[in-house]
């Protein structure tokens, strides 16, 4: 870029430029590398550059966390990670865990949030209030969540939740009111405020085998009902709506031919399917459009019922961040 630009206009032009090319453009010149790693520019960077792709947790981030003592923070767009060591929690035959993750939306700042529950399975039972940490990147320690905590009766189901819009949500139930269906509600917590709050869901979806994802280009929250008893096995699939009331609109349902594990939608909306082989213990990866009922491959194929699916967007978060250990 000619040196006859005046730096202020090669900003703002270097704003909307692809993660990728941010990344090669660091060793330009010294001005370029510490506007590129200047944390007000990541940020902005962040709220404008929108490239998604099929593969967040939240804000182009994926928090991976296994059967270790350890959290990864990935920022897939730069190849930079960062490791936060998880604390033990004691006795994990009592104990149930429910983990979040999220971007804070005033300071830009990723956190996670980790809830200990006395598992519904144990002796012990209701009685024992949850306790709920949080991980801040900046203060890089956990901490006692100074907001509200979850009633003692309430169970997570940590399996996939879903973030939208710097809010986490996780499937629950509350062992007062569940009867022998398990009746379904949903759990929140607010990355900002750190709040928790409670969605009570209509009777037709509370009952049903659910699960939770998100359509990326409108960050939304949806939830994909299914009846297990049902033999001819349909998912429909209902968007939750703003508001105090958080109403549920039905968008569609989708009825495809052969065994289906439902797994996630592409940002345009359409829903990704996982679908059998022909042959041995494989599934593939494909794209269900709702209105033909038309199926297409995505190429992908592994063993049957180990796909996750996810959308990220291109960050430069972490950027700024050394690797680290805390």
């Amino acid at each position: 870029m000619s040196d006859n630009i005046p730096f202020d206009i090669q900003a703002e032009i270097i704003k909307r430029l692809p993660v990728k090319s941010l990344i090669k453009f660091q060793s330009v010149c010294k001005a370029w590398n510490t506007l590129i790693t200047s944390s007000d520019f990541i940020k902005h960077h962040h709220t404008q550059v929108q490239h998604h792709h099929l593969l967040v947790s939240s804000h182009g981030l994926l928090c991976l966390h296994g059967n270790n003592d350890q959290f990864v923070l990935w920022n897939v767009s730069i190849k930079k990670a960062i490791a936060v060591v998880n604390p033990s929690i004691g006795n994990d035959e009592i104990y149930g865990t429910a983990i979040g993750f999220g971007v804070c939306r005033e300071t830009n700042d990723p956190k996670i949030v980790r809830i200990t529950y006395v598992d519904q399975r144990s002796e012990i039972r209701m009685g024992i209030a949850p306790r709920v940490e949080v991980f801040t990147l900046s203060a890089r320690v956990w901490r006692s969540s100074y907001g509200n905590l979850p009633r003692k009766s309430i169970h997570f189901y940590p399996f996939k939740g879903a973030v939208v819009n710097g809010v986490y949500y996780w499937l629950a139930i509350d062992r007062i009111t569940m009867d022998a269906e398990h009746k379904f509600m949903i759990v929140s917590f607010d990355m900002t405020s750190e709040e928790f709050g409670e969605v009570i869901l209509p009777n037709s979806l509370a009952h049903m085998g659910l699960c939770l994802s998100k359509v990326g280009f409108r960050e939304s929250l949806v939830l994909v009902a299914f009846d297990l008893h049902d033999i001819n096995l349909s998912f429909n699939v209902w968007m939750m709506g703003d508001g105090v009331s958080k109403s549920f609109t039905k968008l569609f349902t989708l009825t495809p031919e052969e065994d289906t594990i439902f797994k996630g939608f592409r940002k345009s909306g359409e829903p990704i399917i996982e679908i059998p082989e022909q042959e041995g213990d494989c599934g593939q990866l494909a794209v269900y459009e709702p209105y033909s009922k038309h199926i297409d491959s995505l190429g992908i194929v592994g063993k049957w019922g180990t796909f996750d699916v996810y959308d990220y967007k291109e960050t430069l978060l972490l950027l700024d961040q050394p690797n680290l250990m805390v």
